[in-house]
């Protein structure tokens, strides 16, 4: 300490930092020097500006600019406004019945109009008509659940049948992975990339590192382990992935200074399984389901009621989870998986998603229990959205389009992450030492969210996409910036 003193005294010339302790020494050892300016404090707000944070006082503008921003907010305000509306729950029907229907059933209203059409008389042989849609794949044996009652029946037949495939019923036997477990290559088989998706990934990695940015705003990048733990990796590409793991290392994996893909590959996200399709179909019919960073991201269905947030309460809907609730989730099956969702949580740190409910299954998560678990949480998702959205709204009053305000997702949804067993549902931080130099509250936020099974569990969990895509989800790109300011505010950052 004595020497560091000594050199801040002596210096002449300093170079600012980053740190306000050297600004506080600064002025007491040397106050009458005024070639030391407040580096800490100068850069530490220029940080807010180029991260395009609202301002706490709104700058002059020109009357031009006023305009255009008063114009701005009302354009943008009636955007959100009518967001938010389309996931106000209606009021449940009472018509609809409580018990599970039987495949006999009379179809529904919107099935009977589905089915006044002429078919070939090919498909009324139920033989032909099961062969078909056994080859013709998932997708096309849920649309022939709302074709009639014969097809119904020949979909469920194909769909429940012990040699279904892409049920996951007759794949080779393998004992259920977590999060952080080391892959066993004899018995274990994670998806992976082919030649071209190597070099084009190759050439995605270079591109984001030389994408313009400004070093002073942190960001994570994340790239799925269906790439990142590829074990045909050309050895140039893994060694940057290499530096970027111990150069995005956060706690506890501080003093980590470098890393190997050369021993032991790793279980990490869920771009390493295949996805069950019957249960992804429940949600991408309506565009509602996306695999994005190794992560699967569900919204709610719109102009819903409370018992159709999640999944459309449909007699074929019905049936279909009948039918495929036992299946596994995921190949290899998983024993683990955190449900997520965009909030504070308990210890407000930037750029986190809260935790829900994490699931375990000794024998791999099911269909039907993350359905489940999905729409019981449902209310509670919706309404933590709805507040965020509201809290939006008001912002848009005194914003400014340079601001970043769009952290919030345009809809609201789950994030689903591949998680280990052991990983802590709750922590009290009274009962957890300090990590490194982070507080207990930080400590116990890590614990929780198993922040140690990993050095990239970080960037897992915090990397999100760029400014533009979530922007974009709430407003067309001709409102994004509708004219350049003129104050002497930063420009967009786009590239965070």
């Amino acid at each position: 300490m004595g020497s560091a003193i000594s050199w801040i005294v002596s210096s002449e010339e300093y170079i600012p930092t980053l740190d306000a302790r050297e600004d506080f020494l600064f002025s007491i050892y040397q106050p009458g020097n005024n070639t030391r300016q407040p580096g800490a404090w100068k850069i530490w707000n220029e940080g807010w500006d180029l991260e395009n944070e609202p301002t706490k006082a709104s700058p002059p503008y020109s009357q031009s600019e006023k305009l255009v921003v008063e114009q701005w907010r009302q354009q943008v305000g009636h955007l959100v406004r009518a967001r938010i509306a389309l996931y106000q729950t209606r009021k449940p029907d009472t018509s609809l019945k409580t018990h599970n229907p039987r495949p006999c059933q009379r179809l529904e209203a919107s099935d009977r109009r589905a089915c006044k059409r002429t078919e070939h008389t090919v498909f009324q042989i139920s033989e032909l008509l099961d062969m078909i849609l056994r080859s013709a794949g998932p997708e096309a044996q849920i649309r022939a659940l709302h074709i009639s009652t014969a097809w119904r029946t020949s979909a469920m037949s194909v769909i429940c049948s012990r040699t279904n495939v892409d049920a996951f019923c007759i794949l080779p036997l393998c004992a259920p992975v977590e999060y952080g477990q080391v892959i066993n290559w004899e018995s274990e088989t994670p998806l992976q990339p082919s030649t071209d998706e190597v070099a084009q990934f190759g050439l995605r990695m270079t591109h984001i590192r030389d994408t313009p940015c400004d070093p002073r705003i942190p960001r994570y990048f994340y790239f799925p382990a269906y790439f990142a733990q590829s074990p045909d990796l050309p050895e140039a590409l893994a060694q940057r992935l290499n530096e970027l793991d111990v150069d995005q290392r956060g706690e506890p994996h501080t003093r980590v200074h470098s890393v190997s893909r050369d021993a032991d590959l790793y279980w990490l996200d869920l771009s390493q399984f295949r996805i069950n399709p019957y249960f992804k179909s429940l949600f991408s019919e309506e565009g509602r389901f996306e695999h994005h960073l190794g992560r699967w991201e569900i919204s709610l269905r719109e102009e819903a009621t409370f018992n159709s947030l999640l999944v459309n309460n449909s007699t074929s809907n019905h049936l279909l989870l009948q039918a495929v609730g036992s299946m596994q989730i995921v190949y290899p099956p998983c024993k683990s998986l955190g449900i997520y969702h965009f909030g504070d949580g308990r210890f407000k740190i930037f750029g986190t998603h809260a935790l829900l409910r994490r699931l375990r299954r000794e024998d791999g998560i099911r269909v039907i229990d993350l359905v489940r678990a999905l729409h019981e949480l449902a209310p509670a998702l919706l309404s933590t959205w709805m507040c965020h959205a509201e809290h939006l709204r008001d912002q848009i009053k005194d914003a400014h389009w340079i601001d970043d305000l769009w952290k919030i997702p345009g809809t609201p949804r789950f994030r689903i992450c591949l998680d280990n067993t052991d990983m802590a549902d709750d922590c009290s931080p009274e009962s957890l030492p300090r990590v490194w130099m982070a507080s207990r509250e930080s400590s116990a936020m890590y614990r929780q969210l198993g922040m140690e099974a990993h050095i990239t569990r970080q960037p897992y969990m915090f990397a999100e996409k760029f400014r533009g895509t979530r922007e974009g989800e709430w407003l067309p790109k001709e409102l994004f910036e509708p004219m350049k300011s003129e104050t002497d505010r930063h420009p967009i950052e786009w590239n965070r």
